[in-house]
């Protein structure tokens, strides 16, 4: 007999759904529906930058869907199992030939269909799902770098505080000298007086 499988992802472990949020989101929807969930594939702080074959759970998934171990999945949403269009449809595939029911949980998720509608539907929303994939990339990576611009930023600024300091500690002594050695020259000092006068810190 076909089993019923979960499947969860998060990128991070801090992402707004977490794993566990998802877990507790699909458990409660199974028991509101009498499903009974056989086996779970967690993965937590996972990227869906890594390609299918190099998540472990997704892996372990896709051999048990292949082997005729699965039957029905439920998912939080589409962008879990994947966020590049050619792994959503590679999937979508999978599921069709070997007969697996998904169900999504996330309410703005329509159902999977399978047939040329469903298909077209599948590879518009893998289309939106790898862009917004993207546009969260390219944020974190904007995140990134101002942050590394902050911290260059503000670690030039405490260096330059010292530098500053000693320029003028420099520029002081420099007047010092050019006023002794003035005074030296006209003879109205010695060598011992401005031996004497000369600061000591």
């Amino acid at each position: 007999m076909k089993q019923t499988a979960a499947y969860y992802r998060s990128s991070t472990q801090l992402q707004e759904e977490s794993v566990t949020t998802q877990q507790y989101e699909i458990n409660q929807s199974a028991l509101k529906k009498g499903i009974l969930i056989d086996i779970e594939y967690p993965e937590p702080a996972v990227s869906a930058r890594k390609k299918l074959n190099e998540r472990p759970k997704m892996k372990q998934l896709m051999t048990d869907i292949r082997i005729g171990k699965i039957g029905t999945l439920l998912v939080y949403k589409r962008d879990r199992l994947a966020r590049k269009v050619e792994e959503h449809l590679e999937l979508y595939k999978l599921f069709m030939r070997h007969g697996v029911d998904v169900h999504f949980i996330a309410e703005n998720e329509p159902p999977m269909r399978f047939d040329i509608l469903g298909e077209l539907m599948e590879l518009f929303i893998g289309v939106m799902n790898q862009r917004e994939g993207e546009q969260i990339n390219l944020r974190i990576s904007d995140t990134k770098l101002n942050n590394f611009l902050r911290v260059k930023v503000l670690a030039i600024c405490l260096l330059a505080i010292p530098l500053i300091k000693i320029k003028r500690k420099l520029l002081e002594m420099k007047t010092n000298l050019r006023l002794l050695n003035s005074y030296f020259r006209n003879g109205i000092l010695t060598s011992m007086e401005i031996w004497k006068s000369w600061p000591r810190n």
